[in-house]
């Protein structure tokens, strides 16, 4: 994975956390890991627990609620498995955002709420003044 796609997911997780009262963030970590010797020399390399497209982040919503988020820097495109992984989420009556930014991440979040009925007054007050900021 790039770095420029991490970092956009590390501050994904962040931003989520602080701008809204209801959702809680997951980075889903599906890289492998290079396994490190006594010496410190790589022998081997740890495979991820994930299941292969998983997305990026499961974000933890109300009332056992919650959607999943793929991270995509630039104009990155998703692997048949992520796109299946979608598939198979969205058959389940799940949701599934593809985010470039941390604005379509909260967007997300914000749509959510709609489709659960619910009102997230912090988030309600990030994206009023995120529109003002634009607007002007």
């Amino acid at each position: 994975m790039r770095q420029r796609e991490r970092e956009l997911q590390e501050s994904i997780r962040r931003l989520i956390s602080l701008s809204t009262d209801h959702f809680y963030p997951v980075v889903i970590d599906v890289n492998p890991v290079p396994l490190r010797n006594r010496a410190g020399a790589v022998c081997g390399i740890k495979k991820s627990h994930a299941d292969a497209g998983v997305a990026d982040i499961y974000v933890q919503g109300p009332c056992c609620r919650g959607f999943w988020m793929e991270v995509k820097a630039g104009t990155g495109k998703q692997s048949e498995r992520q796109k299946e992984f979608q598939r198979t989420i969205e058959a389940h009556g799940g949701k599934y955002y593809i985010v470039r930014s941390v604005e379509e991440a909260l967007k997300a979040c914000e749509d959510f709420c709609g489709h659960i009925g619910l009102v997230d007054r912090q988030l309600e007050k990030v994206m009023d003044t995120w529109q003002h900021a634009v607007n002007e």
